[in-house]
């Protein structure tokens, strides 16, 4: 599938880092060439050129920006993105930032940080919506809606029944209804 350069241009605007190694978008004005996920400010339309690899920008005159490591990628992605990718799909559980930091050697709020810029939401956010999103397939299930809540890490069924709202428009009692329709 090609882009066209407008499409190349709004995905660089929403930040989107599934398009990151596919495209790489490169300022005139700066000299600079970024991934469609960079977190800098977005620059005018007209001061933009997009290019299919990071030989043809350098070929160009371009160098790599160093707020998105464009140079560095995909080794610019670190090694232990895979596994926390894998704890937050795996866990039942509220996040534990003592084992993040073991597993990453970060602290929270620069983890937390890195995690947002790259994918567009938090650790917290991510690990939540997983939950809601199991907690939604198990009441799909006939799981006891009373015990839901608990088996997925939240303390109470207000506070998930306030989540599950926030995420799903809906409440947990009403998705039973909707499945059974």
């Amino acid at each position: 599938m090609r882009l066209s350069e407008e499409e190349m241009y709004e995905i660089c605007r929403r930040r989107d880092p599934s398009y990151d190694g596919r495209f790489f978008m490169a300022v005139i004005t700066t000299r600079i060439f970024c991934l469609p996920s960079c977190p800098a400010r977005m620059p005018l339309r007209k001061n933009v050129h997009f290019y299919e690899s990071k030989s043809e920008a350098l070929s160009d005159g371009f160098r790599g920006c160093k707020r998105c490591k464009s140079m560095e990628y995909p080794l610019g992605v670190p090694a232990w993105l895979a596994t926390l990718e894998n704890y937050l799909s795996d866990t039942m559980n509220r996040v534990d930032w003592e084992y993040l930091r073991l597993l990453t050697g970060m602290e929270r709020r620069t983890l937390d940080r890195w995690y947002q810029c790259r994918e567009g939401v938090s650790i917290t956010q991510k690990n939540r919506r997983i939950r809601l999103t199991r907690a939604k397939e198990m009441i799909a299930n006939g799981t006891d809606l009373g015990r839901v809540p608990y088996r997925c890490g939240f303390n109470s069924v207000s506070g998930f029944r306030a989540a599950f709202r926030s995420e799903f428009g809906i409440t947990p009692g009403r998705t039973e209804v909707v499945i059974n329709d």
